[in-house]
């Protein structure tokens, strides 16, 4: 039987069925961060650390093909950005996706991935929330068809109303690493 729930310093997420709604919140020109360590890694579907993507939003993910990757919807579609490195199991990340109106970046640890990207960031539809281990549709869990849930451990997550400086992003890296032993 797998570990679930609360441990004394992280949430672990079973992959099977266990996802965490959050409330929504969008704003234009946002950061999304979250510190977590994949358990398991499904090779075949994108699994989500933290979204609210439907027609738009901004998420963090593991590719089908095995990366962590920042997504943000802008000038109407969905701009990734992975890492170099597929994601390993039991690896804590800190990571975190922005876009201030002309830059995106993802960034993974010590590694900083940026692109110069123009449009407007564009919010969920249906008023959707944002969800620690699925993306959802509105206040519901994602299509399980099409969505795999993530097998994680979540130690922090932090979602900013404004992107980012590059000074701020090395803080909370900087903490994180102390914190969690990255």
């Amino acid at each position: 039987m797998r570990k679930v729930g609360w441990t004394k310093n992280s949430l672990i997420i079973d992959g099977i069925d266990d996802w965490v709604q959050m409330q929504y919140l969008y704003y234009e020109n946002m950061t999304v961060e979250i510190v977590a360590k994949p358990l398991d890694i499904n090779t075949t579907k994108t699994q989500y650390y933290i979204a609210n993507m439907e027609n738009g939003g901004i998420g963090i993910r593991k590719s089908s093909q095995g990366y962590n990757t920042g997504v943000y919807y802008i000038g109407g579609i969905y701009e990734g950005i992975s890492s170099k490195e597929s994601a390993n199991i039991g690896q804590i990340y800190s990571m975190s996706v922005g876009y201030n109106g002309t830059n995106m970046y993802f960034k993974e640890n010590d590694n900083i991935y940026k692109t110069v990207k123009t449009g407007n960031a564009t919010s969920p539809s249906d008023w959707t929330v944002f969800a620690i281990g699925t993306n959802p549709k509105g206040t519901t869990e994602g299509l399980a068809s099409t969505v795999a849930r993530s097998n994680i451990e979540i130690y922090s997550v932090r979602i900013y109303n404004r992107c980012l400086t590059d000074e701020e992003i090395q803080h909370n890296y900087k903490i994180d690493k102390q914190r969690f032993k990255i």
